[in-house]
Parts: structure tokens; C-alpha cells; sequence
């Protein structure tokens, strides 16, 4: 036996070891190499770069209700375009067959046809999301309307007229609350100014008109008991004028200067108490409220709870035919009204709670403490 022919057990196992090395080193290679291939594909780089961008676009884009923002549901027109780029990466890099030249073409069409329709679907105008106004004056909640001239003063002083019309739902009320109000009231001076529609006593819901002299203000008012009309929706119009409706008087001979109708019914007229009389604008600057009165103080009193919509105030005396076509909506107040001083519907959902627009584009009110917009489905 020749003993030279014959390696050892360290020399064998050494040869083994950088054989398999050397095998492990060149299959490594040659997969480094088609990875490298593989992701020097043009259209895998093409299709990474869709991805990326469809992505960014989906998940840094603006959703929501207003102008300028997308609906959520647009989301679903990119997703699939996103699946289907990744989709065709992977049968680029690792599929059996790979995609033709018409299957990437039309995936291209696809991707860019679908940012299309995605940017085309972005909002021109705020999406209305109707809705009703609640507010809790009983807890401090109340509407700012700000303070203007226009929503007391109508005229000359001694002939002056105008009416006030809205909807109102209460929800509760501890003997007298302030629904809309202008009024001012200084006791010590004895000094009344504005008006005020008030619910009194958990019975009646009225019109408090401040004249020219402190005691004579007159209130005249309608049955609209919480018992009753409590959680329901009551139509309430308040119609004045100093000159009278066309020399309408009552029974004893005095001229009619004030009406009140609910749900559209006339339900009761008023005189002066002195024929001298005469209706007294409030002229200090402070905002109209609803819901509760802010006193000259800053302090808050006569609060109620409840709903408001199609609150309008006009600088004429409406007939009752006038007020039912507008309780009705026979007559769609648009804002260009020549005698409307302002209007809010309070339907939809506003852009701002601290700016909603009147039907005018002249006055803006803003919400203050609690109150909640409830979603009309």
C-alpha cells in the first residue's frame, strides 16, 4: 500500500470545506445576480414608483364634508389600483410567467385613470349634512347673534313696525326663559328698551314690546302650556305696528297695534295701554341672544332649553296670510328680501360655529356653551 496516496482525516474534511464554500459562494452569486436583474426591471421600478405615490395620495389627502376635501369612499378608488401594482411586482420578480407587454399596459391605464377619477371626485362645494339645533340654555348654552342696530330699530320712532317669526320645540324651563331677545332692562333707571319673546310660567309663550313709558310695555301672548307643547314644535309669530293694521281696533274703540299668531292662527291682538305710546328701540350695543338674556352686567338669566329653526325678523308688519305661506314654506326665504333683516334656517350643519352666516350675508352668529347639532338621517 502507498502510503503517500492516502490523505488524512484533517485534509479530507479541509477540502470538503472550501468545496462546499466555493459551491455555496457561486449559487450565492448567481442569485445576487438575478436579484440584481430582477430589480433592474424598468417596469417593477415603474410600478414601485405607482405605489409609492398612489399611497401618499391616499393617505395624505384631506376627507371630510367641506370644499377642497375628498369623501372617505374615494379611497376605494385608489386601493385597487395600489393591489394591483404590487400584484404585478411580484409576478415580475418571482412569477412562473411573466406579464406581457398588453397586461402592463393596461395596468398603467388603469393606475392613472383611477388618480384621475380620484382628483376629480375632491369636493367643489361643503356637503349640507342636515341636522336641528339644540341648545341648552338651562346649563348655559345660548346662540350670539351679535349686536346690530337693524334687529331693534325699524324706523322712525312712532312708526315703527316689524315682525318676528320662528320655529321653537322646548325641552324644559323653570318659569320664565328668553327664546330671542333684545331687550334691556334697567330697573334702577327705569329704563326698557327692545323686545323679547319669552315663555312665562310654563304657560304662556309671548312678545314683551318695551315702550315709552317703563310700566306700559305690553306682552301680548298665546297659550302654549309645557305640558302640552312641551318636545313639540310650535310655530310663533309676533307682528307690531305703531300706526296700526289699516285702522283695525278692538272692541272698546283702541287701535290694534300688535298681533300673535300660533301655528299660523291669530290668536291674540293687543292696544296700547296710552294711545301716546310708542314702541322704544333697544340703542345700546349688546348682542341678540336665544335661550337665555345676557343682563348689562355680563351675568346670564331667563334661560331655557330647546330647538330653533326659520327664525326671521322683518321690517314690515306680515299679514296673517304672509305668515302662514312663510310657516308653510309656500314662500322660500332666499335673503334678498327687500324687508328682511335677517334669517337663520338652522338645518345644516354650519362650516363654523363661531360664524354662521344669516340668510343675508349681512350678520353672523356664533353658539356658545352647550348645545349639540342632531343629525337628521
Amino acid at each position: 500500500m502507498n502510503n503517500k496516496l492516502i490523505k488524512s482525516p484533517v485534509v479530507l474534511t479541509f477540502s470538503y470545506t472550501l468545496l462546499l464554500t466555493f459551491l455555496l459562494s457561486f449559487i450565492s452569486c448567481s442569485r445576487d445576480k438575478d436579484e440584481i436583474k430582477i430589480q433592474a426591471d424598468p417596469n417593477v421600478e415603474k410600478l414601485d414608483t405607482y405605489v409609492k405615490s398612489l399611497t401618499a395620495l391616499r393617505d395624505s389627502s384631506s376627507f371630510g364634508p367641506l370644499t377642497g376635501q375628498y369623501p372617505v369612499e374615494s379611497k376605494e378608488i385608489l386601493t385597487p389600483a395600489i393591489s394591483e401594482a404590487n400584484k404585478y411586482i411580484l409576478l415580475l420578480k418571482y412569477g412562473e410567467t411573466k406579464p406581457g407587454d398588453t397586461d402592463l399596459t393596461k395596468c398603467y391605464a388603469d393606475i392613472e385613470k383611477a388618480v384621475a377619477d380620484f382628483k376629480a371626485s375632491v369636493r367643489i362645494k361643503d356637503v349640507e349634512i342636515p341636522a336641528a339645533l339644540y341648545v341648552n340654555g338651562m346649563n348655559g348654552g345660548y346662540i350670539d347673534f351679535g349686536s346690530s342696530q337693524d334687529y331693534a330699530t325699524f324706523g322712525n320712532s312712532g312708526s315703527q313696525q316689524f315682525t318676528v317669526e320662528l320655529w321653537v320645540k322646548f325641552t324644559n324651563i323653570n318659569g320664565f326663559g328668553a327664546v330671542v331677545t333684545t331687550f334691556y332692562e334697567n330697573g334702577t333707571s327705569r329704563v326698557r328698551k327692545g323686545w323679547m319673546v319669552n315663555h312665562f310660567n310654563n304657560q304662556k309663550l309671548r312678545m314683551s314690546y318695551a315702550m315709552s313709558t317703563y310700566d306700559n310695555m305690553i306682552e301680548p301672548e298665546t297659550n302654549v302650556p309645557m305640558v302640552d307643547y312641551g318636545n313639540q314644535w310650535v310655530h310663533f309669530a309676533a307682528v307690531y305696528s305703531d300706526i296700526g293694521f289699516d285702522g283695525e281696533k278692538d272692541a272698546s274703540g283702541k287701535l290694534i297695534v300688535s298681533k300673535i299668531y300660533r301655528n299660523g292662527d291669530l290668536k291674540t291682538t293687543s292696544t296700547r295701554r296710552n294711545e301716546s305710546d310708542k314702541y322704544v328701540a333697544n340703542d345700546v350695543a349688546m348682542p341678540m341672544t336665544a335661550f337665555l338674556e345676557l343682563k348689562s352686567d355680563g351675568s346670564t338669566t331667563r334661560k331655557i332649553s330647546g330647538f330653533i329653526k326659520d327664525f326671521h325678523i322683518w321690517k314690515t308688519a306680515k299679514s296673517m296670510t304672509e305668515v302662514n305661506k312663510l310657516m308653510n314654506k309656500e314662500t322660500t326665504v332666499s335673503g334678498t328680501e327687500a324687508d328682511l333683516v335677517c334669517g337663520w334656517d338652522f338645518h345644516i350643519i354650519p362650516k363654523d360655529n363661531n360664524n354662521i352666516k344669516d340668510l343675508t350675508g349681512k350678520h353672523s352668529a356664533r353658539l356658545l356653551g352647550d348645545y349639540q347639532w342632531q343629525r337628521i338621517e
